[in-house]
């Protein structure tokens, strides 16, 4: 009965963080070599385990896709200084290797995926923000792919240091104050 009581099944989209005890995990430092550290949890993901009651603890974290809404709330000067507005959506989710599970325990263990996704949320913000002010508005406009790229290579060195990774970024809509989108749509027709 004390075995079936402690032996936890884990589905593919959950890591279980069981802490407790000392467990070894190859990880790469700051020159991108692998070594070998010492954690006190150690990662479970789709599979089984038993923990050993009273002396490990088990917290889940949820792997699956956040949805993000990524608006700037105020316009922000293209790089010809023409106020642009943009919304977008992004897919992230805490990334699937160990280093990355290991990271997001680190800063996200017990934190409810809203939660998350409002902290990707100012990360994706500020650097759409960033490529906004590097190109002109006609590029932003036609090369919405270009721009989707750019935000995610952007922000995927501060996303992976929380943890986090980009699926992918969409842009859904530009707007500006002072009608330049509506008048080159007109001067193309």
């Amino acid at each position: 009965i004390i075995f079936m009581c402690n032996y936890i099944k884990v589905p593919p989209n959950v890591a279980l963080i069981v802490s407790g005890r000392k467990h070894k995990y190859k990880v790469k430092d700051a020159d991108g070599k692998e070594i070998t550290k010492q954690f006190g949890y150690r990662i479970v993901r789709g599979g089984a385990t038993f923990v050993i009651p009273f002396f490990e603890r088990v917290d889940k974290l949820n792997l699956g896709i956040m949805q993000v809404d990524i608006k700037t709330t105020q316009p922000v000067p293209s790089q010809e200084y023409i106020s642009v507005m943009v919304d977008g959506v992004a897919n992230i989710k805490i990334g699937s290797d160990d280093v990355s599970i290991a990271t997001a325990a680190e800063q996200f263990l017990n934190w409810k995926q809203p939660d998350i996704a409002a902290v990707a949320q100012q990360v994706l913000e500020g650097n759409m923000r960033e490529i906004i002010g590097r190109m002109t508005v006609a590029d932003l406009v036609q090369n919405r792919d270009k721009f989707a790229t750019e935000t995610s290579r952007a922000a995927a060195h501060d996303m992976a240091n929380m943890g986090l990774e980009i699926i992918n970024l969409t842009v859904q809509n530009f707007q500006d104050s002072d009608g330049v989108v509506e008048t080159m749509a007109t001067k193309n027709i």
